[in-house]
């Protein structure tokens, strides 16, 4: 009799079938942000987007004040880069410049050289002789007249030797100090060249700044699918206005099924119940698994009304979620599809069921 009494109060398996409907699937409807106009739409129906890629641009109506900066910002973007763009030529036409007097320099080093070496040789001859005139005339052998007259030739030999060393010492100290001159001048070009970049890399930050103030990217956080465009390219919006319709991929389905309340027990949210069809013709019946995601123990009872018994029974809702992804005999699941779901009675035992089988038995017949 123990073994009896035991065995019928041993918890058994057993589910309620109840049913619901397919809900729309969730959207979201991107609105303008502002009055202006779209100047950028990338956005198309029934095309496939991935999380940060950009759908529209939203560029907000100028105000004068706005437009004016806007303006002058661009007017000193384009002197700078008419600066910039001169100190290159600058900087190109100096290191032109440079070859060019190195090379006639050298050029003109190369022809000094050989009449440098020419007079060298000359006045080296006229050494000897230049000594015996300064003794004849100091001994009075011959007159002062005489040492000129007789000097004169010497006297130009050495002044032009003379001129030609000096103009050789000249011309290689101007090739040694060309170098330094070429580089300094490059010098002060690339810090001008420094400064005018600081200069447009600021103005830039504000144009940014400025353009950033006028215009919205219209981006998406997740996978999505556009499913209705409601303005075009160049269009003038206001704010608030809807722009694009989005659903986030692989596509959510959901369905509310009310139950009575004695039977929220069995579920918790995150929990995954059975779904399936409700109307089907197949011997065998297919499932597949939602996630509950919402459970309500009480409702009202205008909601519950066609769905509970004549004693009106307490009654929850709870809602059940899967991606658009899971098919029953191959064919997905539509929005408006009624579908059944099976809940788990807590804790039903032996004497339960034949309790409830009796009961629906004289139910039945009676």
């Amino acid at each position: 009799m123990g073994i009896i009494t035991g065995a019928a109060l041993i918890p058994i398996p057993r589910h309620t079938i109840v049913q619901g409907q397919i809900q729309d699937p969730k959207r979201q409807i991107l609105r303008a942000p502002f009055d202006g106009h779209v100047t950028h739409l990338h956005a198309g129906e029934a095309k496939h987007f991935r999380s940060g890629d950009l759908l529209a641009v939203v560029e907000r109506e100028r105000s004068t004040g706005l437009r004016q900066r806007f303006e002058a910002i661009s007017r000193s973007l384009d002197m700078i880069d008419t600066q910039l763009l001169e100190l290159k030529e600058s900087a190109h036409l100096t290191i032109r410049n440079h070859q060019a007097t190195a090379e006639s320099l050298t050029q003109s080093i190369a022809q000094i050289k050989p009449r440098l070496d020419n007079f060298i040789q000359l006045s080296a001859q006229y050494e000897a002789p230049i000594q015996a005139l300064e003794k004849a005339k100091g001994s009075g052998l011959i007159t002062p007249l005489e040492y000129i007259a007789r000097y004169e030739r010497a006297h130009q030999v050495r002044d032009r030797r003379a001129a030609l060393h000096t103009t050789m010492i000249e011309l290689k100290a101007q090739i040694t100090a060309l170098p330094f001159q070429t580089k300094e001048r490059l010098a002060r070009f690339r810090q001008q060249q420094r400064s005018l970049q600081a200069d447009r890399i600021e103005l830039k930050r504000q144009l940014s700044e400025t353009l950033a103030s006028l215009r919205y990217a219209i981006t998406v956080d997740h996978s999505s699918l556009v499913t209705a465009v409601h303005v075009g390219e160049r269009e003038a919006v206001s704010e608030g206005q809807p722009l694009i319709t989005i659903s986030p991929t692989p596509l959510t389905l959901s369905a509310s099924f009310i139950v009575p309340t004695s039977l929220l027990n069995g579920v918790s949210l995150e929990s995954e119940l059975q779904l399936s069809r409700a109307s089907h013709d197949a011997e065998v019946i297919e499932w597949i698994s939602a996630r509950v995601v919402r459970i309500e123990h009480s409702i009202p009872r205008s909601a519950s009304a066609l769905h509970a018994g004549p004693q009106m029974e307490p009654s929850g809702r709870i809602t059940l979620e899967w991606d658009d992804t899971q098919a029953i005999a191959g064919a997905p699941l539509l929005p408006g599809e009624r579908v059944a779901a099976g809940i788990p009675h807590p804790h039903f035992t032996a004497v339960q069921w034949l309790k409830n089988t009796w009961a629906d038995w004289v139910r039945h017949w009676y």
